[in-house]
């Protein structure tokens, strides 16, 4: 449920929707694929920022409903 936490927390970078832009070149211990991701386009990035608040806020729900 951390994408809720990112949205009550009213951060500016995830709400509008810019987070990833600096993400990968400030990770702890960032890897040689973060370069690449860090070099895509502003677009991509913001499309990975909602598809990151979509899996960890309302599709994460899923996890908690019965299989039938």
């Amino acid at each position: 449920m951390s994408g809720v936490v990112k949205i009550q927390a009213q951060c500016d970078t995830w709400l509008g929707l810019s987070a990833l832009n600096y993400h990968f070149a400030t990770q702890c211990i960032p890897t040689p694929l973060a370069w690449y991701m860090h070099q895509l386009p502003e677009k991509v990035l913001r499309w990975g920022a909602v598809a990151v608040l979509w899996l960890e806020g309302p599709a994460a729900l899923l996890l908690l409903s019965p299989a039938r």
